[in-house]
């Protein structure tokens, strides 16, 4: 394995694009306005480009360690960012260094559950790495999903590409709500490293389209983008610049959190249940309408008490498929004339990731009617 003992240009190139709404451009005091009405400026290149600049700045990248080159600024010797990006507004920022940080734009809620990889004929030496980078992914049980394709159309490329010495990989970050497209991975970089190290590597860029940043700040100097709840030092985090060959294999901890923060799982919508007593029996029905979590519903889960004639006590918990959409209370026949019945369940319809729809329904017989 190679040592990054004298690698003194930072581990990846993180090429951001962003798309949100513009700023609010300047104005302009027409000559030709007795009142000094305002209109908007056109923005030249040039004010695009600062703008740029300034939001490179605004990261906490310090102004020596930026280059321009005709295309794109470089800053840290190896993170791009286009000339043409549209600089995200009203970014929260943090206090600065050794943070989980993002970039200030996401992939959009539609298209978090199926990201589609491509993966180009010139990576066929790490298309074993790229799976477990994807797996490393969909285990941390958040809202995004990979999912790897073999033809068109895709989100992703993934695609070997001669970034040069000391850099392992390249990769854009969420635009106009798409994950960052493409990963460009160095292979002649990583050829000499593990499996292990391989994978990772992979999954660092992937992390990038998905918005993430480096979470060691590199040289930061000043606010950063802090993922909500997840500030602090990582010395795990699979995000952590200036690592090449060296990071750590599997998603910390907080690489975990910092994900879920930004893509939480979405909470189940409430399943719609009832009582059903027309049978002489306590049915408990309800309909699967938790469309949310459709893809991974695990169960559904009966809780349920009650009596019969005020004397027959019953109650239970049981756990059915995710298809059932009844169940009969074994043991209790509602009196048709007695007004001694009662009984209350809860029907909840849990997701793999842990959440739950849940409703509690309570029916009752007085004056000879069902309430």
């Amino acid at each position: 394995m190679k040592t990054n003992s004298k690698i003194i240009i930072p581990f990846l190139v993180l090429i951001l694009v962003f798309s949100c709404t513009k700023d609010e451009t300047e104005k302009l005091i027409t000559p030709e306005s007795s009142t000094e009405s305002l209109q908007e400026a056109p923005e030249t290149i040039e004010d695009l480009n600062k703008k740029v600049f300034d939001y490179i700045i605004s990261l906490g990248v310090k102004e020596e360690d930026i280059v321009e080159l005709p295309e794109a600024y470089v800053a840290e010797g190896d993170i791009f960012f286009r000339k043409d990006m549209v600089v995200p507004p009203n970014r929260k920022l943090g206090e600065g260094l050794d943070d989980h940080l993002y970039t200030g734009n996401l992939v959009t809620y539609s298209r978090r559950r199926d990201i589609r990889v491509f993966v180009n004929s010139n990576m066929n030496t790490q298309s074993a790495e790229v799976n477990a980078a994807i797996t490393l992914w969909n285990n941390a049980d958040s809202h995004i999903r990979f999912r790897r394709v073999t033809s068109s159309p895709y989100d992703i490329l993934i695609e070997a590409y001669n970034l040069g010495t000391g850099i392992c990989g390249a990769a854009y970050t969420p635009s106009s709500g798409n994950p960052g497209n493409p990963v460009r991975i160095n292979i002649p970089e990583v050829d000499e490293d593990n499996f292990a190290q391989r994978t990772v590597n992979i999954a660092h860029e992937l992390g990038h389209t998905i918005g993430f940043m480096h979470t060691n700040g590199l040289s930061n100097n000043g606010p950063t983008i802090d993922v909500p709840g997840w500030a602090g030092a990582d010395a795990g985090s699979i995000m952590n610049g200036s690592q090449c060959h060296d990071l750590s294999t599997i998603l910390s901890a907080r690489d975990i959190g910092a994900l879920r923060s930004l893509y939480p799982n979405p909470h189940p919508t409430a399943t719609s249940a009832n009582i059903q007593t027309e049978y002489n029996e306590f049915r408990i029905a309800w309909t699967n309408t938790c469309t949310s979590c459709n893809h991974n519903a695990i169960e559904n889960i009966v809780s349920y008490s009650g009596h019969v004639d005020n004397m027959t006590s019953f109650g239970g918990d049981v756990i059915l498929s995710s298809s059932a959409v009844y169940y009969t209370v074994p043991g209790a026949t509602p009196s048709p004339s007695s007004d001694g019945n009662y009984i209350q369940a809860t029907v909840k319809r849990r997701c793999a990731h842990g959440t739950f729809a849940a409703q509690t329904i309570t029916r009752y017989k007085s004056g000879g009617v069902w309430q």
